[in-house]
């Protein structure tokens, strides 16, 4: 790994020196950093999915496109609308997540990727926002940061797992705060943006793609826009990957490290919690659906599994002996078992013959446990609402983020 460079004297002089040039330049952007605490961004849990089984998972990273500003939410910010437009282009589920700020910028951005688990990505989408072009950042201190994090994505997710650079047009990032960007910003943003392009063209595994739409749209319309241009962008790469034997996606779908799942349920706090009621209405709803005896979210330990929430009873631990969601966390997909009393599945024999699991995850994609349903009758699993199942797997990541918050 290279070391970060400190930025010089010079850097900070020849800054100050092309913001003097265009005095309202600067006046510009110290309006935008104050507009920015009025405008509204979304505060729910950073991540949509796209509706589908077998989803594929995108990682924006950033500032500008990937903060949201405008929005209350993320299924109507960037996140929301690409989910929905890369199931449909694929028919596939998706799962789109966003790590956003408008602090994102630079070696700051670094130190955040540098301290996230990128494994369970198949893109890592990097926005770039409209600082740099506002303040006429040095194009050559841009190309040195921009290198400096995409390198730093390539070493930590997987060695086919694929990275896009995002830019924006200047007064289209700009437009949620009712500012015209100026002339001189606009072409500096163009210089930008062709660096962006010159420094993703010097990697294999790293493409760009400019985030186009109109600027006069309405914001939701913004995103629509965006969320087209990168799901165009972004579908094929995932085909290219999924027809390769070491696709991140076949990767995702092994066994996990025990011990990271083990860290990951310790840092929710969940085991021997007392049960919560946004817990208990999610599986209650699932057990609805499904018309079952009974339903459950259980996190699965080194030595026993753990129901958090159980319509059948208290919260309690099990012997993994006894445990249908221990398989469930093995891989990405559903676990059904249609009669665990007739089925050459390891699974355990007791009371249970019908089961349907999903599994639950942690934000940066590790498996801690399953929402499942299960009767003490056979069933026909033939049109089996996976789709559903997934979903009330989804309302619990939710859950465990505003309780995390």
């Amino acid at each position: 790994m290279r070391p970060r460079r400190v930025p010089s004297t010079d850097d900070v002089v020849n800054t100050v020196s092309r913001l003097l040039l265009s005095p309202a330049l600067a006046a510009r952007y110290a309006w935008l950093v104050a507009r920015t605490a009025s405008t509204p961004r979304p505060q729910d849990a950073p991540f949509a999915a796209g509706p589908g089984v077998d989803p594929d998972r995108v990682l924006i990273v950033g500032a500008g496109a990937a903060v949201g500003w405008g929005t209350n939410t993320h299924s109507l910010a960037l996140p929301g609308h690409v989910a929905r437009r890369l199931a449909k282009k694929t028919g596939r589920g998706s799962h789109v997540a966003a790590m956003a700020d408008p602090t994102h910028r630079g070696p700051k951005l670094r130190n955040v990727i540098e301290s996230t688990f990128l494994e369970n990505w198949d893109v890592v989408v990097l926005t770039l926002g409209a600082a740099e072009a506002l303040t006429l950042a040095s194009p050559r201190a841009c190309a040195r940061h921009l290198d400096d994090l995409v390198r730093s994505v390539l070493e930590r997710a997987r060695p086919t797992a694929r990275v896009v650079v995002a830019t924006t047009p200047l007064t289209e990032a700009v437009a949620s705060f009712g500012i015209s960007a100026g002339a001189v910003a606009e072409r500096h943003a163009a210089v930008l943006a062709d660096v962006s392009r010159q420094v993703c063209a010097e990697h294999a595994r790293v493409t760009h793609v400019e985030l186009t739409g109109g600027p006069d749209h309405e914001t939701d319309r913004r995103y629509e826009d965006w969320a087209g241009v990168l799901a165009d962008h972004v579908a094929p790469l995932l085909a290219a990957q999924r027809a390769r034997t070491d696709s991140p996606q076949r990767a995702r779908n092994r066994p996990q490290p025990a011990a990271t799942r083990l860290a990951a349920i310790a840092e929710t706090g969940l085991v021997e919690a007392e049960p919560e009621a946004a817990l208990q209405a999610i599986t209650d709803r699932a057990r609805e659906t499904f018309e079952t005896d009974g339903a459950a979210f259980d996190l699965v330990l080194d030595d026993h599994q753990w129901n958090v929430i159980s319509t059948l009873g208290s919260a309690r631990p099990e012997p993994l002996a006894d445990s249908f969601c221990a398989t469930t966390i093995q891989s990405e997909e559903a676990f059904v078992v249609a009669d665990a009393w007739h089925t050459d599945l390891p699974v355990p024999r007791n009371d249970i013959r019908f089961y349907a699991g999903y599994p639950v995850h942690t934000p940066d994609g590790t498996r801690i446990g399953a929402i499942c349903v299960f009767d003490p009758l056979p069933r026909d699993v033939a049109g089996l609402p996976i789709e559903a199942l997934r979903g009330f797997a989804l309302d619990i990541e939710r859950e465990l983020h505003r309780r995390a918050a």
